[in-house]
């Protein structure tokens, strides 16, 4: 059925070739295709250290305060040769100003009840540099595989051009589970 489907897809690793660029300093990087790909084409999996929930808030707590403390250094530095103050990051994540570090955050979270945390900060693959979009081209697929933890993998939702931004939804990252 489907999820046999998918899971013989998800074990492929990364198909299409995929090239990361920086996008500039307010969105940072993402990634585009050297080719064209085709609408429920597999993309490749994401690729992640799989960590409980609250392992994940306090990773991303110390992700937070190491990226405000170099926001503030940033000021230290940037204050000798010029009177504009550098506002440091908010918990929110927000990057306004072009003059601050980015927030970034590579963790998706999974399940209902048992949450899990894919967190590829760490232990990553190129699906980590893909963006956000409420309009987006990728759709990822949870897949339970009789292992201890489901695979997530990446499908195009539609046909994409060739370099063309990749760009998932953040919101739907466990909407859909398929097993098997």
């Amino acid at each position: 059925g489907k999820s046999k489907w998918a899971l013989n897809f998800l074990q492929r690793g990364v198909a299409p070739p995929l090239k990361i660029l920086a996008f500039g300093v307010d969105k940072g990087f993402g990634v585009v295709s050297s080719v064209p790909l085709v609408r429920g084409e597999f993309i490749c999996v994401y690729a992640a250290e799989v960590i409980s929930e609250d392992e994940g808030e306090k990773r991303e707590l110390k992700r937070i305060q190491r990226l405000n403390a170099m926001a503030d250094s940033l000021d230290d530095q940037r204050a000798i040769a010029s009177p504009t103050p550098i506002t440091p990051i908010a918990s929110t994540g927000s990057s306004p100003g072009a003059s601050q570090v980015a927030h970034v955050t590579y963790q998706i979270y999974t399940g209902k009840r048992h949450k899990q945390v894919f967190d590829g900060t760490v232990f990553g693959n190129v699906a980590r540099f893909f963006n956000h979009s409420c309009d987006a081209n990728l759709k990822i697929m949870k897949v339970d595989c009789g292992r201890r933890y489901p695979l997530l993998g990446f499908f195009c939702r539609r046909d994409i051009r060739a370099g063309e931004e990749l760009t998932w939804n953040y919101d739907t990252a466990t909407k859909k589970k398929t097993s098997g």
